[in-house]
């Protein structure tokens, strides 16, 4: 069963896998959730005229999905379930979640209880949302979070894939309440405009941001795309009914970005792909105030021969592909990707 545009959705991070909460962050976001649990009918001739059957239910799973414009104040909340649950540097404002990312080990992320349901929904005080059929889903981690940028949309735009254990419409199916939250505590949306790409060779003795180049014009648009590389333990070939732990793959990463071309950043990007030469990648988005960014680091490689004659909008733009990898070369600090987001909020 798939549902889709469901635009009121509560979230709560969970102590342990298993034990669900009651969500006290709201998201503004649209959601979809499908049920995927596995229902299967065995048939047998017990000797009678009308066949017989027996049915049950041989697995549970569910998925489930937030879309929309990205803020600040998000990050930490999605980041914390599918990387890990780091603890805040600081406090608001100007609090600090970093998320070092190793293909070597798996962190350890905080699953979420999600509530999700739709305005309209009236209790019988006549007070909105009180009661209503809200569906809840466990054990959510994230899969794959999505962040782009456009140069007319301006704003940030983040799709976050989860998948859970269970889903739960209530006792009888009658639904579940909406928790009551209060106040949405102050939100800033990330501006895409304000992103500044920069980028230097990789060295043998590891990574450092502060004496990158500057590309020398902002970025048309850009897509930067994150498998966390987590899954059902039991997911592909294990053949369990349900599932309680984690199994870890590997992550990837990968950002697309679209730029003019001028003969500098051809020298950024067509000449460093060509000569398989590993760089380390910034990709920094302040907010209106030097209390909240997004600050996204990579070490990596540009795809193998990028075009520098591609046209749009009029221009002549560079569309190639950066991946997160490690070279054989680094001695020591090594480094895949660190995300680190500076916001007015600690989430609980």
């Amino acid at each position: 069963m798939a549902s889709s545009k469901f635009n009121l959705v509560q979230l709560g991070h969970q102590t342990a896998l298993g034990t669900a909460v009651d969500p006290t962050i709201e998201i503004p976001m649209k959601a979809a959730y499908e049920d995927k649990r596995q229902v299967h009918t065995a048939e047998w001739d017990s000797g009678n005229w009308t066949p017989t059957t027996i049915v049950a239910q041989v697995a549970s799973e569910t998925a489930f999905t937030l879309e929309g414009t990205a803020f600040f104040e998000m990050m930490p909340v999605l980041l914390s379930s599918g990387l890990a649950n780091v603890t805040a540097s600081g406090t608001p404002p100007a609090a600090i979640h970093t998320y070092v990312v190793s293909p070597s080990a798996i962190g350890v992320p905080t699953p979420l209880t999600a509530l999700v349901g739709t305005v309209g929904m009236t209790g019988t005080s006549g007070t909105p949302f009180v009661t209503g059929p809200m569906i809840k889903l466990k054990d959510l981690y994230l899969k794959t979070l999505t962040l782009s940028g456009n140069i007319n949309d301006k704003a940030v735009m983040c799709k976050a894939e989860f998948f859970g254990t269970t889903y739960d419409a209530g006792t009888s199916n009658a639904g579940f309440p909406q928790i009551v939250l209060g106040t949405l505590p102050t939100l800033e949306m990330i501006n895409a405009l304000k992103g500044v790409l920069k980028i230097d060779d990789t060295t043998a003795v590891g990574w450092a941001w502060s004496a990158e180049s500057t590309f020398s014009c902002a970025l048309l648009d850009w897509e930067w795309t994150l498998d966390t590389g987590i899954e059902p333990a039991w997911c592909l070939t294990d053949n369990v009914t349900t599932w309680s732990a984690l199994k870890y793959t590997s992550p990837s990463c990968e950002f697309k970005p679209v730029f003019r071309t001028s003969s500098v950043n051809y020298a950024l990007v067509k000449a460093k792909a060509d000569a398989l030469t590993y760089q380390d990648m910034q990709l920094l988005i302040a907010g209106s105030t030097a209390d909240r960014s997004l600050t996204i680091n990579m070490t990596g490689l540009w795809d193998t021969i990028p075009t520098v004659h591609d046209e749009q909008d009029g221009e002549v733009v560079m569309k190639p592909t950066f991946r997160c990898q490690t070279p054989h070369t680094v001695t020591s600090a090594w480094h895949w990707l660190t995300v680190i987001t500076k916001s007015l909020h600690v989430w609980a």
